[in-house]
């Protein structure tokens, strides 16, 4: 199991890097990656606020296109896995990183098995439930492929809700949001609409209370019941109108922080 072994990791930081290479360094043997050990200092958030003291460690499997990122706060004893496009060495990329969960990771030889298959086939998200038809990683976000007219809830919800994720693009060429497709996600933090969205449906963003502002393009047609409510920090601007047709119901937008129509601004891919 995945805490077992960084259990004994961890426990032995002289050996450390010699455990690390029995459990990841076919990546290293028959893959060409490259490996560093980097010393993060403290532990801030995204803004550079301290959280914790360091020492914080990343141990970085990467070539030119992907990097297994293993990460040690020692102050907490606390590790964990990212995935990310590319090595860096800085704190605030690899948090941006794909998280790995626990829950599958605890599987290594499964984990490797995925992780070996993802680099012989070229799959975008390369680990277990991140295997998702042309989803990608790029600048911290998770990037639903060209193409894609339509997202339901099984396409992407399983994904964020395991993943934690906090970002999403979505394609120029988006018509219709399924029905909770996004539902009770509050980690999301930023996604956009894009300018040629038809149709939202009911419970589309429910309960997403980390979204503070989204554009909804004068494109879109219909919106379902409760598709934003509770997303309570949420400044919610409906462009192209003046007010909310009747159809949409009057609890589409339930308890978000603020609704303004702007009726003369349309927006394209807006965030």
């Amino acid at each position: 199991m995945l805490k077992s072994f960084f259990d004994q990791l961890f426990s032995r930081m002289d050996e450390t890097e010699e455990l690390l290479m029995q459990q990841f360094g076919f990546l290293v043997d028959v893959y060409g990656f490259q490996y560093c050990k980097t010393d993060l200092g403290n532990y801030v958030d995204e803004n550079g606020k301290l959280l914790f003291y360091g020492p914080y460690f990343a141990f970085s499997f990467y070539n030119d296109s992907i990097s297994l990122n293993i990460l040690y706060l020692e102050q907490r004893k606390e590790y964990r896995i990212t995935i990310t496009e590319s090595y860096c060495s800085e704190q605030a990329y690899i948090h941006h990183g794909i998280p790995v969960p626990e829950q599958y990771a605890e599987h290594l030889e499964e984990f490797s098995s995925e992780l070996k298959n993802a680099l012989e086939t070229g799959v975008g998200i390369p680990v277990g439930e991140y295997k998702q038809a042309g989803y990608r990683l790029k600048n911290g976000r998770l990037v639903v492929p060209e193409g894609t007219e339509e997202i339901q809830y099984r396409d992407i919800n399983p994904l964020l809700s395991t993943t934690g994720m906090q970002r999403v693009l979505l394609p120029s060429s988006l018509k219709r949001i399924g029905p909770r497709s996004f539902f009770d996600l509050p980690e999301l933090k930023e996604i956009n609409l894009p300018s040629g969205l038809l149709e939202i449906g009911h419970e589309a963003f429910w309960g997403c209370d980390s979204l503070e502002r989204l554009y909804v393009p004068a494109s879109v047609q219909q919106i379902g019941y409760s598709a934003f409510c509770n997303c309570t920090r949420l400044h919610l601007a409906i462009c192209g109108r003046s007010q909310a047709p009747a159809a949409w119901g009057s609890d589409f937008a339930a308890n978000v922080s603020q609704i303004t129509y702007q009726s003369d601004k349309v927006p394209g891919d807006e965030v």
